[in-house]
């Protein structure tokens, strides 16, 4: 075995749990090493490796290697292996450019680009369009030949991260096909930075898509998202970070309005339901590719289902594509008819749906929704206390 395939074999299926080295991606995966060549391979060795995993019930192939050059007799063997169940995983390249390679950009081949330690594009990585997903590929920490452990760059070490993920989601999942790993690998992307320029689906989250929330249970179609996607064009996105009072971590969805206004008139409105991450922050994404939303002074109003509606004065935009945090204040808590207050009526409903420590949230209720202030999908005291935290005596009024 090569120090490359040392090195990507570490990641996917280095052993875990025994204090010694490193904790691999693919933890208790089955690993299997099919040598194509050593430095350099040729089409027909690649090819052969290929047709011996499918052959030989392999459900996972990494692929940490690319040409330019578009070969037929490897295009081929990944399609027959595609027919036969295997997922293949591949590495997009170091080119730094937006260059097709392969056999990453061949149909059935979920590809892999790099990102750095701040989420963003390594700067030796192929990106674009084209490129499924993308994955850490800097100082990546592994097993060499030598029998000790090194660190290094590229996209040969983020396909691996990938594909170990894959495995873990085929063994948890077995009935799932390769179209239903590629797409709960893509919905449980986290959107950073480009998505839909340098790549497809984002920077992959190995928690969201083995026990996200809202992918607990596999079903025989994608699950579609409600988390707001970034549109077409990133580099004209707005992105409107906030927060909901009660709410610190990952919840369920909250269905909210946010609308933008500029000298008292209103230029922007998204009605819309949106998801937070792991710290509870919500995120609107504003299409602007028409260039509407100019550099400038604006007030933002926000409404949530079960909170009151909030102003947010003289929040500058400083460019087309800017990233507004307007988490420093909560939205406040309790507003469940609204009518953007809290009143005696907002206590009752949410007391209606507490007949219990815990009351399961009815998906088909919309009021019983709102009353789950929290969103953790329950009707519990916390409900009720944030509620009563924001009434005063006749109500409390939203903006």
């Amino acid at each position: 075995m090569t120090g490359h395939g040392s090195l990507t074999s570490g990641i996917v299926g280095a052993i875990t749990n025994n204090n010694i080295g490193i904790s691999s991606i693919g933890f208790k995966v089955n690993l299997i090493s099919i040598k194509v060549g050593n430095r350099k391979a040729s089409a027909a060795d690649v090819a052969s490796g290929i047709r011996w995993a499918a052959d030989n019930n392999i459900g996972i192939i990494n692929m940490s290697l690319g040409s330019l050059e578009d070969v037929r007799t490897i295009k081929e063997a990944i399609a027959y292996a595609s027919s036969k169940g295997v997922f293949i995983v591949a590495s997009a390249g170091n080119t730094g450019r937006n260059k097709r390679t392969y056999p990453a950009a061949y149909p059935n081949v979920f590809s892999v680009a790099a990102t750095n330690e701040n989420d963003e594009k390594a700067n030796f990585s192929t990106y674009g369009d084209w490129v499924d997903i993308a994955a850490p590929g800097v100082n990546i920490l592994s097993t060499d030949k030598s029998g000790s452990y090194s660190s290094w760059d590229g996209t040969s070490f983020s396909a691996p991260i990938v594909a170990g993920i894959a495995a873990l989601l085929k063994s948890k999942f077995p009935n799932y096909t390769n179209s239903q790993i590629e797409q709960r690998l893509c919905d449980t992307a986290d959107k950073i930075n480009k998505t839909g320029e340098f790549w497809k689906c984002g920077r992959i989250n190995a928690y969201k898509a083995l026990v996200g929330n809202d992918f607990a249970t596999p079903s025989p179609t994608a699950t579609p998202q409600t988390t707001p996607s970034p549109p077409p064009n990133p580099s004209n996105t707005l992105r409107v970070n906030i927060r909901f009072q009660g709410i610190t971590s990952k919840a369920n969805h909250q269905k909210s309005i946010i609308e933008l206004f500029q000298n008292s008139k209103s230029i922007y409105q998204l009605d819309q339901k949106i998801e937070n991450n792991e710290n509870g922050i919500y995120s609107f994404y504003i299409n602007n590719s028409d260039q509407k939303i100019k550099p400038g002074n604006y007030e933002i109003r926000v409404k949530g289902e079960s909170h009151l509606g909030k102003k947010f004065k003289n929040v500058e935009i400083k460019s087309i594509n800017d990233t507004l945090n307007l988490t420093s204040e909560d939205i406040k808590a309790g507003d469940v008819d609204n009518d953007n207050k809290i009143t005696i009526t907002d206590i009752a409903q949410v007391l209606s749906f507490y007949k219990s420590f815990s009351n399961k949230v009815d998906e088909n209720n919309s009021k019983m929704i709102q009353s789950d202030i929290n969103k953790d999908g329950k009707i519990t005291i916390i409900d009720v206390a944030l509620v009563a935290l924001n009434w005063s005596i006749l109500n409390f009024s939203g903006e």
